[in-house]
């Protein structure tokens, strides 16, 4: 007589994103009659396919730029880096650290998305540097535009001016 205490069955399914989190049935029948029925939900990894960055436009030296990167669905949930520099290669650039909490909330998919504020002191430096936010190999960039004449190189101009304005007043009266 034959051993038959086992069996051995390997199934393919085809998943997409919308099926993460749901439950996957799979029915076993012999001679038409069901002899066992499996129920599971399925998870599987999928990365953002989409990073961007927000905020208000910095336009002074001394002003808090803040910006916020978000991204659509993940699972599991992404981490955000943010970056900071003048090279095209953004893996090239300083990494900032942020100690500003994520923002984890449902999305599609049964997935999650994450936001983060950034909060930067804008410096005369920060002219044409490039701040990026990646998650996982996903990236959006913006590139800052300060207004490199600042409070107090207008100051200094006006200093300047007002000095040659006393040295010419004071020429004209010897």
């Amino acid at each position: 007589m034959e051993n038959r205490d086992y069996c051995s069955v390997t199934a393919v399914w085809y998943m997409w994103k919308k099926d993460n989190g749901k439950e996957q049935t799979c029915t076993f029948m012999h001679n038409n009659v069901t002899q066992i029925t499996l129920t599971k939900k399925a998870y599987f990894n999928f990365p953002p396919t989409m990073v961007k960055i927000t905020g208000n436009k910095p336009s002074k030296t001394g002003a808090i730029l803040t910006l916020t990167c978000s991204t659509d669905s993940s699972y599991p949930v992404s981490s955000l880096e943010w970056r900071k520099g003048t090279k095209t290669d953004i893996n090239e650039n300083d990494v900032i650290n942020n100690n500003t909490a994520p923002v984890v909330m449902d999305a599609e998919y049964n997935g999650k998305n994450i936001s983060q504020n950034l909060g930067l002191a804008v410096t005369r430096a920060m002219n044409g540097q490039r701040v990026s936010c990646c998650a996982d190999d996903v990236c959006d960039s913006v590139i800052l535009a300060i207004d490199t004449t600042s409070a107090g190189v207008t100051v200094t101009a006006w200093m300047t001016l007002l000095v040659a304005c006393l040295i010419f007043i004071s020429q004209l009266q010897n």
